[in-house]
């Protein structure tokens, strides 16, 4: 037996456990919660991954590990560690680090000495301070301090210059140092959850920057230098206090997905409409009153969310975003929709409600990869039997609009899933929506069904 495996031995008797001789890259979600303890031999059996996974008993670092000299790889996530033991810096050979969701407060400076950690995770701990000398990790590449209690963040991490992903979401940052902006491998970025109320011009020197998050923070205003960053893909701002989105902002050419949600915006530049690349965009929760038909452009749009505006208009030309799959104006003021929306052919979802519809156009019925409607909270006094013809529809919420009568038609829509009709003015609920047989959710409350004709209604 190689030395390596008398130390797993030794652990074994220690914690009163048994090690598995494997080593899984990814825990499944519906494992989260299930202890693991596993590890991988290399070809000469030493040891060079370890995991030991939510072990509600260990609260101490085995001090046996540092014997593992061939170590890569050590997972301790989720155990009740209050301390790291500063000899787990002579682990020369670590590459990657997790201690995510114990209960560090402190960070031992001689962790600097881990001169071929890669990859260092932290995340959900108690650190409400950062070592300054772990800007010596030159080696460092994925950095995750998020959910922690950092008030501030050393201008010295700026040197860790192979830093390709930081994320130090969650944490109490009220500013963010300008000479991060050397950072020229950067390409993730993720300070959403903070106290931010200014972001330095000097960013835009990010060139590399792919993912850029910054929601939940308390920013006004947005530097057009950041139209600079022509590599950016994914930017989030959602839930800052924005009035205004600079026209600059179409040059990002390569931008996929943009989330301005929960801002103070009441207009929208039709200077947007150049964003050819762009595959999702979420404005909800904002004040706009109208949207710029020049965003029919947008031909590669697949998601757009518009919630909780106050558009009382839709524009016909939306109609040429050909390539959309969901489309999300529950909570404005429309009163109309228009026919042509019956050109999208790859919509999959729909969601109106809370806006004043009475009508429902029959052409709808064309959607036919349509898997949820929503227009609850509407007007609506008839339901076409046309719609009978959404043959891949599963969620239906016709519920609080002014129905009196259900189409026994609807028993056509043999993959419905969830139908809800509640408050409303139905009094007969027809027996042919007995054929629908994957059925698993039916709300008629708030009708006038009799006893006699209620399908068990929730």
């Amino acid at each position: 037996m190689s030395n390596d495996l008398n130390i797993i031995k030794k652990l074994e008797n220690k914690l009163g456990i048994k090690f598995e001789a494997l080593f899984s890259e990814f825990l499944e979600e519906t494992s989260w919660f299930k202890s693991y303890v596993q590890y991988e031999l290399n070809d000469v059996g030493q040891i060079i991954k370890l995991r030991l996974h939510h072990l509600k008993s260990l609260q101490k670092v085995p001090l046996e590990i540092i014997q593992l000299k061939s170590l890569q790889q050590l997972d301790l996530r989720k155990n009740q560690l209050s301390a790291w033991p500063v000899e787990m810096a002579n682990l020369e050979n670590l590459q990657q680090l997790n201690l995510s969701y114990n209960q560090l407060s402190v960070w031992p400076v001689e962790m600097a000495n881990l001169e071929n950690l890669q990859q260092l995770y932290l995340i959900c701990n108690k650190l409400s301070a950062w070592p300054v000398e772990i800007a010596n990790l030159e080696n460092l590449q994925h950095l995750d301090l998020s959910g922690n209690q950092l008030s501030a963040w050393s201008v010295e991490m700026a040197n860790l210059e192979n830093l390709q992903q930081l994320n130090v979401s969650s944490n109490q940052l009220n500013s963010w140092p300008v000479e991060m902006a050397n950072l020229e491998n950067l390409r993730q970025l993720n300070l959403n959850d903070n106290e931010l109320s200014v972001w330095p011009v000097e960013m835009a020197n990010l060139e590399n920057l792919q993912q850029l998050n910054l929601s939940g923070n308390q920013l006004n205003s947005w530097p057009v230098e950041m139209a600079k960053l022509e590599n950016l893909q994914q930017l989030n701002l959602s839930g800052n206090q924005l009035n205004s989105w600079p026209v600059e902002m179409a040059k990002l050419e390569n931008l996929q997905q943009l989330n301005l949600s929960g801002n103070q915006l009441n207009s929208w530049p039709v200077e947007m409409a150049k964003l050819e690349n762009l595959q999702q965009l979420n404005l909800s929760g904002n004040q706009l009153n109208s949207w710029p038909v020049e965003m029919a452009k947008l031909e590669n749009l697949q998601k757009l969310n518009l919630i909780c505006n106050k558009l009382s208009i839709w524009p016909i030309e939306m109609a040429k975003l050909k390539n959309l799959q969901n489309l999300y104006l529950g909570c404005n003021q429309l009163s109309i929709w228009p026919v042509e929306m019956a050109k999208l052919k790859k919509l999959q979802q729909l969601h109106l409600s809370e806006n004043q519809l009475s009508t429902w156009p029959i052409e709808m019925a064309n959607l036919e990869n349509l898997q949820m409607l929503n227009l609850s909270e509407n007007q609506l006094s008839i339901w076409p039997i046309e719609m009978a013809n959404l043959e891949n529809l599963q969620h239906l919420d016709l519920s609080r609009n002014q129905l009196s009568i259900w189409p026994i038609e609807m028993a056509k829509l043999k993959n419905l899933i969830n139908l809800y009709l509640s408050y409303n003015q139905l009094c007969i609920w027809p027996i042919e929506m007995a054929k629908l047989k994957k059925l698993q959710r039916l709300h008629l409350t708030g009708n006038k069904i009799n006893e006699e004709n209620n399908l068990g209604s929730e």
